[in-house]
């Protein structure tokens, strides 16, 4: 039988073959993980019955970790007022829409959902970060987000990249936007 640190080793030459994390055919094969990471989706998912599901899977002394952002939603720039009003004339209003709509009103943190799970505690670390955009990495913002925006303009996407240009442009003739981002990270060992 494998010790733990042979399946560690063994999960960490996948790890550095493989472009993405191994599926879970690979982590049952290989053995147990040692960290778990989310960017902004942690929310989209059931966030107690992941974290309950990944638990037997993470190796002692290895754990999760979610990163949160503040939202390119949220804010009173007049450049993120201009990124929303774009989305919403050539998107609409439509149902399950959930541009500039953050976490549900209600919905606990995710510290407080992990500290109800075997993980028990979270550490938490805030950090601010300032980063400029620019109209380029705005609209790659736009294309790589969960909104699945290029499938949804379709042939229209061309058009709508000139829109966003030429208003954001109006604001910024430099064609820079800057934003404070206040990152959330949050991390739960399995001790």
């Amino acid at each position: 039988m494998a010790t733990v640190q042979e399946y560690l080793d063994a999960y960490d030459r996948q790890l550095r073959t493989d472009a993405e994390t191994p599926s879970a055919v690979s982590v049952t094969r290989l053995g147990p993980l040692r960290l778990v990471t989310f960017g902004n989706s942690f929310h989209w998912t059931e966030r107690a019955k992941v974290a309950h599901a990944l638990f037997p899977l993470i190796a002692p002394g290895g754990g999760l970790v979610v990163l949160a952002s503040s939202s390119v939603w949220t804010g009173k720039d007049a450049w993120k007022a201009v990124l929303l009003e774009t989305m919403h004339a050539w998107l609409g209003p439509g149902p399950g829409q959930r541009i500039g709509a953050g976490r549900l009103p209600g919905a606990p943190l995710h510290e407080d959902v992990l500290r109800d799970t075997p993980f028990g505690e979270p550490r938490v670390v805030n950090v601010v970060k300032r980063h400029t955009w620019t109209t380029e990495t705005l609209i790659g913002l736009l294309y790589s987000s969960s909104l699945q925006l290029r499938d949804r303009l379709g042939r229209r996407a061309g058009e709508f990249e000139r829109d966003l240009r030429a208003r954001l442009m109006r604001l910024a003739a430099n064609d820079r936007f800057v934003e404070d981002i206040e990152f959330t990270i949050i991390s739960a060992r399995k001790v």
